[in-house]
């Protein structure tokens, strides 16, 4: 009857072990990921500030200018004078 009662308590005893361990060991590998995934986060970040700065001095005026007169052959605008007529 002892030796039953012992053997039970140990089997409970490792099985409380066992789920410990299992949930120590998750919580590590939640720990990592949570680590990677900030990582990544911090990268992506990163290329998304650059995207924006490249795209800020893409869509920049002299540049836009720059291209239609030099690869597009455009013109600026000519000077007009005008001339204004008074009515009677």
């Amino acid at each position: 009857m002892f030796l039953r009662r012992g053997i039970f308590f140990l089997g409970l005893l490792l099985l409380l072990a066992g789920i410990h361990l299992a949930i120590n060991i998750r919580a590590i590998d939640i720990g990592y990921e949570t680590a990677r995934l900030e990582s990544k986060f911090a990268n992506l970040q990163s290329d998304w500030r650059e995207l924006n700065a490249q795209a800020a001095r893409l869509k920049s005026p002299a540049r836009v200018e720059m291209i239609a007169r030099s690869r597009l052959d455009m013109v600026g605008p000519q000077k007009m004078n005008y001339i204004i007529l008074k009515t009677q």
